[in-house]
């Protein structure tokens, strides 16, 4: 299993896996960029508190076994995953806002989002390894920076 970095793309066999805070995030921005007054029934507070509940859950298997994490992920979490999935589906969110990025966003990693439920030893959030990551690359010369990024597509 992998994280979204694209590095990652030419491993065969590779299985990717989002960071639900990766999905989160986006959810949370639309919060921010939102005009007005915020509601509790607004959609980009109901997609992040959804997502939040599922972390609330999560916390309650830290430590657990990976069988029974993997059990009790699909008892509750999954139900909460496909009730969440069936409401943002309905969303038709104007262009280019930043409610469309957190769907369009959520809809595009949904299969990979999902992955961790296969397997209790698989976390939400790869927050950790991400962080880790960075570290390391902030680490880099420059040049090295600038060079890996023209080689990655997906660094603009």
């Amino acid at each position: 299993m992998t994280d979204g970095f694209s590095g990652y793309n030419k491993m065969e066999n590779a299985k990717r896996l989002t960071c639900a805070d990766h999905v989160r995030r986006k959810w949370f921005e639309a919060i921010r960029n939102k005009s007005g007054p915020l509601k509790y029934e607004d959609p980009a507070v109901v997609g992040f508190m959804a997502i939040n509940k599922i972390y609330q859950e999560e916390a309650l298997l830290k430590g657990k076994d990976p069988d029974f994490i993997k059990a009790e992920r699909l008892k509750k979490e999954k139900k909460n995953w496909d009730a969440f999935k069936e409401w943002y589906e309905k969303l038709d969110p104007a262009g280019g806002s930043a409610l469309q990025r957190a769907v369009n966003y959520t809809r595009k990693n949904w299969e990979k989002l999902m992955r961790y439920l296969e397997d209790g030893r698989l976390p939400l959030s790869n927050a950790a390894a991400d962080g880790y990551h960075w570290q390391i690359y902030s680490h880099l010369p420059q040049c090295l920076r600038a060079h890996l990024a023209r080689a990655d597509p997906a660094c603009g």
